[in-house]
């Protein structure tokens, strides 16, 4: 079949990220994020970025040989209470500059301290895309 397309594995270089689950990952002006998920049963509060405009320009071999392509760790800016902390099982979205987090399971912040009125609510978090502050 002409113009078959087969799913390869990218083997990336350098840093690369915790292998993790539960994350979420998003897109944003050509780079690919991955936030928060679980790593040996441990949350993970770390973003990490990959730029897709160095795929672009690469042949399957360079490709499949780990060429140029690197996962990045993004440093989070905003005070404490405006970052959701490691969270898994959540999900994100991204509108405009503002990655939206919604959900999910902050085992930091869920230590029972929410009475029973407020057991049921779930806080939306914003991440400004262009200088990583959560507001």
């Amino acid at each position: 079949i002409a113009n078959q397309q087969n799913w390869s594995e990218l083997r990336m270089h350098g840093n690369m990220p915790e292998r993790r689950s539960y994350h979420s990952s998003f897109i944003f002006e050509d780079k690919m994020y991955i936030y928060g998920g679980l790593e040996s049963k441990m949350d993970l509060l770390i973003l990490v970025e990959l730029d897709l405009t160095q795929l672009q320009d690469l042949e399957a071999e360079e490709i499949e040989n780990r060429h140029s392509c690197m996962w990045r760790q993004i440093s989070q800016q905003g005070k404490k209470e405006n970052c959701p902390g490691p969270v898994a099982y959540h999900t994100s979205v991204v509108y405009k500059e503002q990655m939206f987090l919604f959900g999910g399971n902050n085992y930091a912040k869920t230590v029972q301290t929410y009475s029973n009125d407020e057991k049921n609510f779930t806080p939306l978090y914003s991440l400004n895309m262009k200088n990583f502050s959560w507001n």
